[in-house]
């Protein structure tokens, strides 16, 4: 009668074509558990790594982890290693994208793939379940594809962690979203807007004018201070999180960004009255104003200008169109890219030197393009 082998051994191919050996052995019910990895290249040093292990009553048998058990502290903040360790590293991962990585994997993914061993996941289930997540909960690609990235991480994570040896989600593209024209309103409409008789709050009207007139983010903008406004430009060093408070800004950078003179009376003006604290503020500069009734604001304003909420959603006009404006703006004046991305946060090569002073004079050219833009109707 033949014996099984307690252990088999096989060859997996990294990055680089380098090829290392792993092992199987089998659990309770006789059943080739997944493969571990040897850490050898040569299979005399692979079998002589394994033997050590079961000389010593190391050698992993028995049954495999599931999904569920490998997902237990996914996401959960200070809990879960990998984002432990981006942190550790010198990357960034903030506790808004956590909490949303955790709810979507306790919402979408749990659900589908918790009870199923690591190992047995394979990239037809991943395909059934993103058409599921289409017709039966009807969730936007854009959504499904933000999930999809959550599950990717862990996947990839149990890969490098040697959990499994074979990744299904190596076998799967994200869904390849339809393109949506970037919302943007007409040089008319913009002068509309910014007429102050359809508003009835000066703090929303601000808002709106900074963020179009310097792009700032809607958390860029609420989280501004007073000591961060100065006579012709502010300084942008923190973001808003709505259940966290301040944050570093999305790209983790500060930058320096001029202002038209009409935006600094705003400011100057919320500066004076609240002293210290958030300069767009009803408690005086003690907490910052609630960011929905800054939008909710903008849309009627968008309303009573002739756009309707049903227009607004079609053309995929927000707060965030605002952006849009000012890039557009700027590019259509002829501003170089570098300088734009220097105002607007956007990293990239060209960004890398560290900003250590600011020069106002280096943006006289910005400057005169939003005075010219935004001066008031009646000069």
């Amino acid at each position: 009668m033949r014996h099984r082998q307690l252990y088999s051994l096989y060859t997996v191919q990294k990055k680089g074509g380098k090829k290392i050996y792993y092992y199987r052995t089998y659990d309770d019910n006789g059943k080739r558990t997944s493969g571990k990895s040897t850490f050898q290249t040569s299979k005399d040093a692979a079998r002589q790594y394994v033997d050590n292990l079961l000389s010593r009553g190391l050698l992993i048998s028995g049954p495999e982890i599931t999904f569920e058990n490998y997902a237990k502290d996914w996401w959960v903040w200070d809990k879960c290693k990998y984002v432990n360790n981006i942190i550790a590293t010198g990357g960034s991962i903030s506790r808004d994208y956590a909490d949303i990585a955790r709810g979507y994997l306790t919402k979408y993914i749990l659900p589908q793939f918790g009870k199923m061993k690591l190992s047995s996941i394979k990239a037809r289930h991943i395909e059934n379940w993103r058409i599921e997540l289409r017709e039966k909960h009807n969730l936007s690609i854009g959504t499904i594809n933000n999930i999809y990235s959550i599950l990717r991480k862990m996947l990839n994570e149990a890969e490098r962690l040697d959990y499994i040896t074979s990744n299904p989600i190596h076998k799967i593209k994200p869904f390849k979203k339809p393109k949506i024209q970037k919302g943007l309103l007409t040089p008319e409409e913009v002068r509309k807007v910014f007429d102050e008789s359809y508003w009835n709050n000066r703090i929303h009207y601000a808002v709106n004018l900074l963020s179009a007139s310097t792009r700032l983010r809607l958390g860029e903008a609420l989280a501004l201070q007073c000591g961060h406004v100065h006579e012709s430009y502010i300084d942008v060093i923190y973001s808003l999180s709505r259940k966290y408070g301040l944050k570093e800004t999305k790209t983790r950078s500060v930058r320096f960004v001029p202002m038209p003179s009409r935006v600094a009376e705003y400011l100057l003006e919320f500066k004076n009255k609240n002293i210290q604290g958030f300069v767009f503020s009803e408690t005086g500069g003690k907490t910052p104003i609630y960011y929905r009734s800054v939008t909710d604001g903008l849309y009627k304003v968008l309303n009573e200008i002739g756009i309707s909420e049903n227009e607004r959603k079609e053309r995929n006009i927000s707060f965030h169109s605002w952006r849009h404006f000012f890039n557009s703006l700027l590019r259509g004046k002829g501003i170089a890219d570098t300088k734009i991305q220097k105002l607007t946060g956007h990293k990239t090569q060209a960004m890398v030197d560290h900003y250590t002073r600011f020069q106002i004079e280096d943006f006289e050219d910005v400057l005169k393009i939003q005075e010219e833009v935004f001066k008031r109707e009646n000069g």
